[in-house]
């Protein structure tokens, strides 16, 4: 209740919450309006979040890494995003057409990992990005190929499986060290194969094999699947049927449960 919630939208700016001043509500409830709470813009949308325990400016290891759609990626030391104002703050420079679509807090010598919407992903050390301001651009990370954009962010853990879900309901795991690290702005190696069948990536995640992953669609539909139970295989490889879905309906996001 007392963890601070930063959200950052698709203007590239950051807001704050305590976690209790977001109200609580049942499962089935539809929740208020983010607009009741953050004063955003007309047409800014919050694209990301990330819970914080606090804000130690001595700290000097942890690290706000931003990665963005055109294939940016940006770190910035945590302390920077202490201080708040009303009307929100600059988290990162946006381009023309780029927006934030993943937010991760990091120890200063993580390897991240980029995943595309065609599958694509690359692993490459944050060490390999230099700290900059709340107000820079960023630094490229994945060079992309025509059409395609990035999709998602992890943060690789020891214990942990990438799980990659696709619009179509279909989702593997795949173990880390099949990802070999590079250098950041690359093109990345094959992370999934993906097809009319599956449909692109609509989300990816670091999962423990005695975790929970909750999957949404965009009707509002949800299943809870035990982790081990998604099967297990190699990069280029499409996965099985983890979420059956209704005509017209997309997977658009994944969670994780202890």
């Amino acid at each position: 209740n007392h963890k601070n919630i930063l959200f950052f939208t698709n203007y590239g700016k950051v807001y704050r919450l305590k976690a209790y001043q977001i109200p609580e509500a049942s499962r089935t409830a539809r929740g208020i309006s983010i607009r009741n709470l953050l004063p955003l813009a007309q047409n800014e949308k919050v694209v990301s979040t990330l819970a914080v325990d606090d804000f130690d400016r001595e700290s000097t290891d942890k690290n706000i890494i931003i990665a963005t759609r055109k294939g940016l990626i940006k770190k910035t030391a945590l302390s920077e995003f202490a201080s708040t104002r009303r009307d929100g703050l600059k988290a990162i420079n946006l381009n023309e057409g780029d927006s934030i679509v993943q937010v991760k807090l990091t120890n200063g010598n993580d390897d991240v990992l980029l995943v595309t919407k065609k599958g694509m992903t690359i692993r490459f050390c944050e060490t390999d990005v230099r700290r900059m301001g709340r107000g820079a651009a960023g630094v490229k990370g994945i060079t992309l190929k025509e059409g395609d954009e990035v999709l998602d962010m992890v943060i690789v853990k020891q214990g942990e499986k990438l799980l990659l879900v696709t619009e179509d309901g279909y989702g593997k795991r795949t173990s880390y060290e099949n990802f070999s690290r590079q250098h950041r702005g690359g093109k990345g190696l094959i992370g999934m194969k993906v097809n009319e069948k599956t449909g692109i990536v609509a989300a990816a995640r670091g999962v423990e094999e005695d975790e929970e992953v909750l999957i949404v669609s965009a009707e509002g539909q949800a299943i809870r699947v035990k982790a081990k139970d998604v099967s297990e295989q190699g990069r280029p490889t499409m996965g099985v049927i983890v979420m059956r879905l209704s005509a017209g309906d997309k997977v658009t996001a994944i969670a994780i449960i202890d």
